[in-house]
């Protein structure tokens, strides 16, 4: 649960900046959402019946940052419901001591993975992500000998992703 949510008691300031910004909302001819269909069609479609505006989505349209194919073969070479997907969402990230702490204990779990990873907090979210900064020494190609993590940079294909879950 994010920060947002842990806090969240309908008084405090984001809830009331979105109550705020719902009243436009529901002045508007439509709604932009950053998501997509396919990964939350129920949500969508309560937006839409709720508000009664059309609600376009308007994600995944991001050049990836992995191909597909090489994606779904890497998933498929593991058992099913074996791999954990680790992402903070496509506007978000976390910090440097962070995302070494994630580093260290995904090394020391020795579970399968997919981590759709960017910049840490603080550096531009859209730049070239700088393993060799940010990750243990190695890390990459420890995981990539040992089959058991995938990294992805900036965009994974998540549709492909949760349809390759058996």
């Amino acid at each position: 649960m994010s920060h947002y949510m842990r806090a969240a008691d309908g008084f405090d300031d984001r809830s009331v900046l979105l109550r705020r910004q719902m009243h436009f909302y529901l002045k508007s001819d439509a709604m932009l959402c950053n998501t997509v269909d396919d990964i939350e069609p129920s949500g969508v479609d309560l937006l839409r019946r709720v508000t009664g505006l059309r609600v376009f989505t308007v994600g995944i349209g991001r050049e990836g940052g992995v191909e597909i194919d090489p994606c779904m073969e890497w998933l498929e070479s593991h058992l099913p419901a074996s791999v954990f997907y680790i992402s903070f969402g496509s506007e978000n990230t976390i910090g440097a001591s962070q995302m070494m702490a994630l580093v260290e204990g995904l090394e020391a779990s020795r579970v399968a993975f997919i981590w759709v990873v960017r910049q840490p907090r603080g550096f531009d979210m859209n730049g070239e992500f700088e393993a060799e900064k940010w990750l243990l020494d190695g890390f990459e190609a420890r995981l990539e000998e040992k089959k058991r993590g995938l990294l992805v940079q900036r965009w994974a294909p998540l549709i492909v992703i949760a349809g390759g879950i058996r």
